[in-house]
């Protein structure tokens, strides 16, 4: 067998989608953990519609599109939570934000944990994960 990947999980607090300057500190420890520390970001999208109004599908999709222009350097894996349960109807604009390379995953039924295993071992096997970008 292969040798174990290690590494570090950090689950950052979320942000909303606003500006930097109407972050409270919890986001602005958040961006700067992904700044500063070396990281490879999961970006889970709970596509479920059963997330409230502050975590609409929308303001998810719009926060990962934000992250992802600021920190293009970094490794990146999308994960589609709660894959068991029915997506709720997303409008074109949505549609169009939606990574199509992400990883299904269901806690409840285990679909697409081996999955998510194989593909963080991969990138995290590429990257040097001492190396801060930018």
């Amino acid at each position: 067998p292969a040798d174990p990947v290690v590494c570090q999980v950090m689950d950052t607090p979320g942000l909303l989608p606003r500006p930097d300057a109407e972050r409270n500190e919890m986001e602005l420890l958040t961006l700067a953990s992904v700044q500063f520390l070396p990281t490879t970001i999961v970006f889970v999208l709970d596509l479920s519609g059963l997330a409230g109004p502050k975590s609409s599908t929308h303001a998810q999709l719009l926060i990962r599109q934000e992250l992802r222009e600021r920190f293009s350097e970094r490794p990146w894996v999308d994960v589609l939570s709660k894959a068991d349960l029915e997506r709720e109807e997303l409008s074109e604009e949505d549609t169009a934000l939606l990574p199509t390379d992400a990883v299904p995953v269901s806690c409840a039924t285990g679909e697409g944990v081996a999955e998510l295993s194989a593909r963080l071992a991969a990138v995290i096997q590429r990257h040097d994960p001492s190396a801060i970008p930018g």
